[in-house]
């Protein structure tokens, strides 16, 4: 619509006085009205540089103007032309309107020079041609006005005026000179900001050539619009026609038809064949070539055939886009907008040089049009790629997000089956430990009981050989079932506060124990300075001796055992004679893989050398300071009573005989249901339990136990897990049941008596009763009969309290006869308080009486 508002007017005028002669008549103008006219017709013109004969109105012929005087002379060349204006008597002031003529010229109005523009020369080489439209003012209140115009042209093909010069009022021609730069102001701020949008879009990642070419067009088309609508008068420059203006303006015109093309390959590269754009290409070729390396008289010359060329690529386009529409191309009626405006504006800037029609250029409206509507195509099948790519990722990620979920379903599928895998293994290793520990348990059991008796000196020597095979044996067996477990990463410390001391002592009992056996000296040297507590795993750190001490010989010399503490590490060295099978012995190759897997779990260093049948050893263990915990307890607690529940009747045997140099009371059970029946039925200081036994294991007679404590408010007294099972789950599991230790078959008997004595309290004894004499055989009877009425003791404490009453008597009786003088006075406080206390304070006082007949018990 804009542009048929600037082409339509232009294609009729009304009549409008035209020159005759020389002169044109305005005298009956009403400019009032009408605001200004053309000064057309037959303007007088003087060849050459001589312009006097033209101030005395000497002309050689007339000129039909505007238009350029290539059809009487030739195109270049200097020449004069003169006008007569008459005026009507009352004008307003008035002023002419020179348009942008090709040349350099001078304006003299009534004989003085009023404006010029550039410079005159004889030849292009003096020559300083400018393309400017100037506005004059006309002197005021005259009835005429002779109007002489000086022009040189030498470098274009036309001319003279090819424009036609206005006059009419000074704020009309200022308005109409508005409106020739508005359209053109507009597109230049168009074309410069789809220039940066299109960079913009190139660097912000879009790194398409597209985007790289198309800022290029538009910035070449931004620059003829400046200087072919003479945008650079804004801002107050004047630019030379032959260097600036004409080069640019035709250069870039020229060159459209080969980046059109370029365009097209790019939206449209099915419908645009290659030919046609490479047919384009060496058009553009050419004209660039034309208006870039031959002068500009020249090639101004194919303005309108250049033009004519230039339209044709716009209809082809338009034609390609229709094609393109009917085959629902991307962006196609984009191109197709941008290609008939485009098509239209460069229709009326040929005829408008024709000067078929008056109009103004509208090259520039068509070119950011067309530019616009590009760009709009370019982002829309940008926008609909870049949808296109996350649809497809969104496709992929959905695929890949199945893969991977398929994958982990495998890869769980996978573990599951490893975890079943290993825990069948685990299962299988605590079967087989507990299958072989049982027998191993019972003959190195037997072998320590065998050797407490009276034996010779060959009998003697035989049991030492069967107790250090069993040893050995047992120690494979450990070592097997350890690797295994460490094989599966299930490599467990438990770094505790320990006493260096008892530590080294530790060391020193287990190196000077198998020197004894052997025959051999032993020596230690430990530092002064060793710290009083560290964080450590004994018994890691003794297993990793044990290993070691099983690489040594039987060979005469001496075992030296090194301790020293050189922070911040703890240094154990170990030395004596070499086995002579060291290298083939399968126990010592499994143990010091095990030996080596623990010292790297506990962050140490361990290195072992042999040189002349000579073992050295050498350990060094991180040292983390800890405060030491209290010493253990050396002496061996006396009056104390122990059940141990086993379902082999050997291992039975064998702990009833290492505890029996302990003068310890101990009852059996053959299973766990029995060993509870018998927690509730009397009072015990230690409970021992196999972990598995027939008709209820180690495990649930532990929960059974304890659950008894809870309900009845007696405290459940230490609980010892004792299994042939050494795996770390059966420790796990023994230590949920409420165990208070665990110890692995076998078990020697001083170790067995060390442990369980680490669990009974260090306070003594109240005395023992005192019974008269003659009823100390009766005491048997006495403590069952005390056992008894604690039991209903307890019941009777909440009921009728004459009941209880009566029985406290009786209890008080009894203690009094046999001498149990503690008990008699707690029985005879109960029985003074029952009838004021409250039930608390009763239930106090039962519990300490309870607890007065358990201890009795250990008397026995």
């Amino acid at each position: 619509m804009v542009l048929l508002a600037v082409v339509v007017p232009g294609l009729s005028r009304a009549a409008t006085p035209v020159a005759e002669h020389g002169v044109i008549d305005l005298r009956g103008t009403d400019f009032a009205r009408i605001g200004s006219v053309d000064l057309a017709g037959d303007w007088g013109i003087v060849l050459g540089s001589d312009s006097s004969r033209a101030f005395a109105w000497t002309v050689d012929s007339y000129l039909q103007q505007p238009g350029s005087w290539n059809d009487a002379y030739p195109g270049t060349g200097n020449a004069v032309m003169v006008l007569r204006v008459l005026l009507p008597e009352s004008a307003p002031p008035l002023a002419l309107a020179i348009p942008d003529i090709n040349s350099a010229w001078r304006l003299h109005v009534d004989g003085v020079l009023v404006r010029s523009l550039g410079e005159l020369g004889l030849d292009a080489g003096s020559e300083v041609p400018v393309l400017e439209r100037v506005l004059v003012p006309l002197p005021l209140g005259r009835p005429f006005v002779d109007l002489v115009f000086e022009i040189s042209n030498h470098h274009h093909s036309e001319g003279g005026i090819t424009r036609a010069v206005r006059i009419g009022q000074a704020e009309v021609l200022a308005l109409e000179a508005e409106r020739l730069t508005a359209l053109p102001l507009a597109a230049f701020g168009a074309l410069l900001m789809i220039t940066l949008m299109a960079l913009a879009f190139y660097a912000g990642g879009k790194r398409s050539a597209a985007f790289l070419v198309f800022a290029l067009f538009t910035a070449l088309v931004a620059a003829r619009t400046f200087a072919a609508a003479q945008l650079y008068v804004l801002i107050g420059h004047e630019m030379r026609a032959d260097l600036w203006s004409l080069p640019v303006a035709y250069a870039t015109l020229f060159v459209f038809p080969g980046i059109y093309f370029v365009f097209l390959r790019e939206l449209l590269p099915d419908e645009a064949p290659r030919s046609l754009a490479w047919g384009g290409y060496g058009l553009s070729a050419v004209m660039v070539a034309v208006a870039l390396f031959t002068p500009s008289a020249f090639y101004s010359g194919f303005h309108d055939l250049f033009m004519l060329l230039n339209l044709a690529a716009p209809v082809v386009g338009v034609g390609l886009s229709a094609w393109a529409i009917i085959r629902r191309r991307l962006g196609a009626s984009w191109l197709m907008a941008g290609s008939l405006v485009l098509s239209v504006a460069l229709a009326n800037d040929i005829l408008h040089y024709a000067r078929i029609i008056n109009s103004t250029d509208l090259v520039s409206v068509g070119f950011a049009a067309f530019a616009s509507c590009y760009f709009a195509a370019l982002a829309l099948r940008m926008f609909h790629a870049e949808r296109s790519a996350s649809e497809r990722l969104a496709t992929l990620n959905h695929d890949l997000e199945g893969l991977v979920a398929a994958r982990t379903a495998s890869l769980a599928e996978a573990l599951e089956v490893a975890e079943r895998a290993s825990k069948a293994k685990s299962e299988f290793l605590a079967v087989m430990s507990h299958e072989i520990r049982t027998p191993l348990h019972g003959w190195a059991g037997l072998t320590e009981l065998l050797a407490q008796t009276q034996l010779d000196d060959q009998q003697r020597k035989y049991v030492r050989l069967l107790r250090r095979t069993a040893e050995q044996l047992s120690r494979l067996i450990g070592n097997i079932l350890e690797l295994a477990g460490m094989e599966t990463g299930r490599v467990r410390l438990e770094p505790q506060p320990l006493r260096l001391d008892e530590l080294t002592e530790e060391m020193a009992a287990l190196v000077r124990g198998q020197a004894g056996d052997r025959g051999q000296g032993f020596a230690m040297h430990c530092a002064a300075d060793l710290p009083a507590g560290m964080m450590a795993d004994e018994g890691a750190v003794l297993q990793v001796l044990r290993t070691l001490l099983d690489r040594l010989g039987t060979a005469s010399g001496d075992l030296l055992l090194g301790v020293s503490a050189p922070l911040p590490h703890l240094v154990v060295t170990l030395s004596g004679p070499a086995r002579d099978d060291v290298e083939s012995a399968g126990d010592s190759d499994i143990g010091q893989a095990l030996c080596r897997n623990l010292v790297e779990a506990m962050g140490g260093e361990l290195s072992i050398r042999r040189q002349d049948n000579h073992v050295e050893a050498w350990l060094r263990l991180p040292l983390s300071e800890a405060l030491p915990p209290e010493p253990r307890r050396q002496d061996q607690p006396r009056h104390v009573r122990v059940l141990l529940a086993d379902d082999v009747e050997l291992n039975r045997l064998v702990l009833r005989g290492f505890l029996s140099t302990t003068g310890w009371s101990v009852d059996e059970a053959a299973d766990g249901r029995q060993a509870v029946a018998m927690v509730e039925a009397g009072r015990y200081d230690l409970i021992v339990l196999d972990l598995r036994m027939p008709v209820m294991d180690g495990f649930a007679a532990a929960r059974a136990i304890r659950q008894w404590a809870h309900e009845t408010g007696n405290k459940a007294p230490p609980l010892v897990a004792l299994s042939a099972g050494a795996a770390a789950a059966d420790r796990q599991q023994a230590e949920a049941a409420g165990f208070t230790i665990f110890l692995a078959k076998p078990i020697g008997p001083d170790a067995l008596v060390a442990s369980l004595s680490a669990l009974l309290p260090a306070t003594s004894l109240p005395p023992p009763p005192s019974p008269p004499s003659g009823l100390e055989g009766l005491m048997p009877a006495f403590l069952a009969e005390m056992d008894k009425d604690a039991v209903l003791l307890q019941e009777l404490q909440a009921g009728d309290r004459f009941v209880l009453i009566d029985h406290v008597h009786a209890m008080r009786g009894k203690c009094g006869m046999f001498g149990e003088n503690l008990l008699f006075d707690l029985l005879s406080q109960l029985e003074q308080d029952i009838p004021a206390a409250s039930q608390q304070e009763i239930s106090a006082q039962v519990v300490a009486a309870v607890e007065r007949v358990s201890q009795l018990r250990q008397y026995q």
